[in-house]
């Protein structure tokens, strides 16, 4: 602020201070008027002097670094501001993105379950496979069992009566015809065996 807009400032001031005191004093003369309110001009120039020459320093110097304390606590806060902003701007795009993530991850869970799912199946299939293989196997080796065991069971049979017969006294025709039957009753048991 200029020596020239301070003057001036206190010139008001002492008009408005004066203007108060020229009514409380009516009943003094105009001249003792006069004087008052140019003792008060010339007292309130002195105290706004020795205010500008003494107290200016200190006074601005004290407001200067309350000044630069409150900006430095506005630049502070204004940093934190600034942190929470960027945080809070964080979170939101990480937000925004977990509903990415949780679709991803859904999908990722569907494509792992319906590969499990492939991979039970086709082990199924394959113990399935296996247990027809077997049981074919199986089935194949009794049939087999079965037909070794007709076939044991017909030759005792074909002995049994071959036995029986030369015991009592068959004629080589009836023999001959015997041993036919018997090598009929072989082959049909091959065919029979043959055809399962």
């Amino acid at each position: 602020m200029s020596k020239k807009s301070l003057l001036v400032l206190c010139a008001v001031a002492c008009i408005l201070f004066l203007g108060t005191q020229a009514f409380a004093a009516e009943e003094l003369s105009h001249g003792r008027k006069i004087w008052d309110n140019i003792m008060l001009f010339l007292n309130f120039g002195i105290l706004v002097f020795l205010f500008i020459k003494y107290a200016k320093k200190p006074l601005m110097g004290f407001l200067r670094g309350e000044g630069k304390k409150i900006a430095e606590r506005l630049d502070e806060l204004s940093s934190r501001r600034d942190h929470v902003e960027s945080k809070m701007k964080g979170e939101a795009d990480r937000l925004d993105n977990i509903d990415k993530r949780i679709l991803e991850l859904r999908e990722i869970i569907i494509e792992n379950a319906q590969k499990e799912k492939d991979t039970i199946i086709e082990q199924a299939k394959m113990k399935a496979d296996q247990m027809i293989e077997r049981a074919k196997s199986e089935a194949a080796i009794k049939l087999a069992a079965a037909k070794k065991a007709l076939n044991d069971e017909a030759t005792e049979i074909a002995i049994s009566m071959v036995q029986e017969n030369l015991k009592k006294g068959l004629s080589p025709e009836d023999d001959e015809r015997l041993v036919d039957q018997f090598i009929f009753g072989l082959n049909s048991n091959e065919r029979l065996t043959t055809s399962n």
